[in-house]
């Protein structure tokens, strides 16, 4: 028998600060705003596994995980207007807050039947929380969205051989989700065909759920706006956010020669569940441009990819060269 056990701790985050001074001028008036933004991102994550060889067939592994993703936001927002008879002065502050928990259990399984066939079985225990936190400091209106929920499920995958140079993986994925108190069952199917000593064919499709989201914005600020939401009911009555399920079909060849190496692959996936989040603009008489406060999550939205991926690579002596190309055609609808 041999254990092997490993720890794993990480800690980052990052930090920026923009501001921007605006100034109009005319007959008896005049206009000024001054403009703060204050971007804060930070990541927190720690693990343990221990994998323990059972014997030259058999291999378990126990992992646990934690970690926390933060994102805060501040748009701070100063404007004086003056004119022959007045002077008024108006001050805007939002913040927009973003953190998402995830704790992780997991049990993986390796076993090795024959020298043409191996599976591998897993459990896992994921719990997730996600809250948002989307307020407007003068007025008090605030929008916030929160949520917790568990999956829990089992995997299960076999790599064959029938001869030397062709390598078949099937599998299965069943997870429970508590957010939606359902059963999501997602195949897999890929193979790995050496069809000369240098020349692969490599091919794979399958369904995929992924019950974190990130909703898209597209606001004319200077920092991106997008956040995390789970699939769920987000605290907010009759505003539930679907998940995300999406079918996955790739194939492509690769050539290996000498240190050269040339992969060129394509590839379609379809999307259900997009999310997206609807802000609405407002202006003052007192100030020079918009401001934007979010309003609600459109769910349900539905997408597509197809593309296609190139990649070159030499190596020679001490030295590495490579090269990358991707086209690819995206399209969403809400």
């Amino acid at each position: 028998d041999k254990d092997v056990l490993s720890v794993s701790f990480y800690r980052g985050g990052d930090d920026y600060l923009e501001s921007q001074n605006l100034e109009l001028d005319g007959f008896a008036r005049s206009l000024s705003e001054n403009l703060e933004e204050a971007y804060s991102l930070g990541n927190t994550g720690a693990g343990a596994k221990w994998s323990r060889y059972r014997n030259n067939k058999l291999l378990t592994t126990l992992s646990v995980g934690l970690s926390k993703f933060e994102k805060d936001y501040q748009f701070n927002l100063q404007s004086t207007y003056s004119d022959r008879n007045e002077t008024r002065e108006r001050s805007f502050t939002l913040t927009r807050d973003n953190v998402l928990e995830e704790k992780t259990v997991r049990f993986d399984t390796e076993y090795q039947l024959n020298t043409n066939n191996q599976f591998e079985f897993g459990l896992f225990l994921v719990d997730n929380s996600i809250s948002y936190d989307d307020k407007i400091i003068e007025t008090e209106r605030e929008r916030s969205l929160e949520n917790n929920a568990t999956q829990v499920g089992f995997y299960v995958q076999d790599t064959y051989s029938p001869v030397e140079n062709i390598n078949i993986t099937a599998g299965l994925r069943n997870t429970w989700y508590s957010g939606t108190d359902q059963l999501y069952v997602a195949p897999r199917l890929s193979l790995n065909w050496k069809l000369t000593e240098n020349l692969t064919f490599n091919a794979s499709g399958g369904r995929y759920y992924q019950f974190i989201s990130q909703a898209e914005t597209s606001l004319p600020f200077s920092f991106n706006q997008d956040f995390w939401v789970l699939a769920g009911n987000n605290g907010v009555q009759d505003e539930a956010i679907s998940l995300l399920a999406s079918d996955h079909y790739q194939a492509g060849f690769l050539y290996e020669n000498n240190g050269f190496t040339a992969e060129v692959a394509a590839y379609h996936r379809n999307f259900d569940g997009l999310v997206r989040a609807d802000f609405f603009s407002f202006m003052g008489a007192s100030n020079l441009r918009s401001q934007w406060e979010f309003n609600e999550i459109v769910s349900d939205g539905k997408g597509e990819a197809n593309g296609i991926d190139v990649f070159v690579s030499i190596n020679w002596r001490n030295y590495t060269a490579s090269v990358a190309y991707s086209i690819a055609n995206v399209t969403h609808q809400f």
